[in-house]
């Protein structure tokens, strides 16, 4: 399985909104997409997502050219009202906190199934917990936006504001800790192993002033019926991710010539929807470009130590509409032009 996979998926929301945060502040936005391997995500498809190991990739970046720990602050700041969609809605339209939480905690993956979120009673306590899945630790700045977004737009529902008793952060205090303490506003413990929110037990079962049942009973059968979209998209070809990227690569290869290597054409004849391949694709770290490229790549070595068949005719089976496109991209891959490598290459 590959690590992608395996570290989970984000909806594409938040690398858009970390983008479109760096684009509006005078950061080269489009360059720091693709040090992220993000420049060739569906922008446009609110259901697209994105592998979560890109996205803390991203995080890590923007903090690194912003010079700002707290930066999870910022975008926490910039999210439009009701970001969440239909989680915040089947959320906030439950009769309680523990109610609402539990719906969080079952439908969290809609936004990011890198991570899983549990609520329990220990020690005296009533306790959120937020666990990065296969142990792989989150970015800070998304720690920072989850305890804090948590806090105060999760928690606005309540007839009462009631603030945690504690958080834990599992990463240690720097200069930009104070920032972060002064937003959440309660004692803040460090180097936890995983992010804690630690109500009085009595929060579970204060009843929310947006409690409206009927409303919440659809939205929960909507927000069901997308978690199950989600997970019957992510099998089998998320399990091996291997297989996926030959099947596709089979079906490029028969189509070459006649250039229907299009999205929506692959997509049909590996029997997946064009959305659901390009994510599957990016789960597995590449894309179908990259499995084109690489597809024509190695069948221009085969077809070029081949003596009776024309470089033209070479350019034109792999797809290429002029032998001049044909020619810079044998010398990006190769770094010499076709003619050059089949001189050294070629068999009789």
């Amino acid at each position: 399985m590959s690590t992608a996979a395996s570290d989970g998926t984000v909806l594409a929301l938040m690398p858009r909104m970390i983008l479109g945060w760096l684009g509006q502040h005078g950061y080269d936005a489009e360059a720091l997409a693709r040090e992220c391997d993000l420049a060739d995500m569906g922008w446009q498809d609110p259901d697209e997502r994105v592998p979560r190991a890109k996205v803390d990739a991203l995080w890590n970046v923007a903090v690194r050219v912003t010079n700002d720990g707290a930066f999870g602050l910022r975008i926490h700041d910039a999210l439009p009202p009701h970001h969440a969609g239909v989680l915040e809605v089947v959320a906030h339209s439950a009769a309680t906190v523990e109610v609402g939480l539990r719906h969080v905690c079952r439908y969290w993956g809609l936004l990011n199934d890198g991570v899983e979120m549990r609520t329990e009673a220990r020690g005296g306590r009533w306790v959120l917990s937020v666990r990065p899945k296969n142990g792989v630790p989150q970015a800070r700045p998304w720690l920072d936006l989850t305890a804090v977004g948590m806090l105060i737009t999760g928690m606005r529902s309540i007839a009462t504001p009631e603030r945690p008793l504690e958080v834990v952060l599992p990463y240690a205090r720097d200069a930009f800790s104070p920032e972060v303490e002064a937003r959440l506003g309660t004692k803040v413990a460090y180097g936890g192993e995983v992010l804690e929110l630690r109500y009085r037990p009595e929060v579970a079962a204060m009843p929310l002033t947006t409690a409206n049942p009927a409303l919440n009973a659809v939205v929960a059968a909507h927000a069901e019926a997308a978690l199950s979209r989600l997970l019957r998209e992510r099998s089998p070809a998320e399990d091996d991710a291997g297989a996926l990227i030959a099947e596709v690569r089979a079906a490029v290869l028969a189509r070459l010539e006649a250039g229907d290597t299009s999205l929506p054409d692959v997509a049909d004849a590996v029997g997946l929807s064009a959305r659901t391949l390009q994510r599957r694709l990016s789960v597995a770290g590449t894309s179908l470009r990259e499995v084109v490229d690489e597809a024509r790549h190695d069948q221009a070595l085969e077809e070029l130590k081949r003596r009776d068949v024309s470089i033209t005719e070479v350019a034109f089976v792999l797809g290429f509409s002029e032998t001049s496109a044909f020619d810079r991209a044998f010398r990006r891959w190769e770094g010499q032009s076709p003619a050059e490598w089949r001189a050294a290459h070629s068999v009789n």
